[in-house]
């Protein structure tokens, strides 16, 4: 499974990003809303 994590607090994201990596899914981390929406267009295929 594909993640999108949006977070502006790093830890927050650094800490998502390696529980969800550990489950075996594919994380995408962006730092705020505006890179998340980027990020989803990029991979709007069906991957996030």
């Amino acid at each position: 499974m594909h993640i999108l994590i949006a977070d502006e607090d790093g830890i927050s994201r650094k800490t998502l990003a390696a529980a969800s990596t550990a489950k075996g899914h594919t994380v995408h981390v962006a730092a705020d809303g505006a890179e998340a929406w980027l990020l989803f267009q990029d991979h709007s295929q069906g991957q996030l």
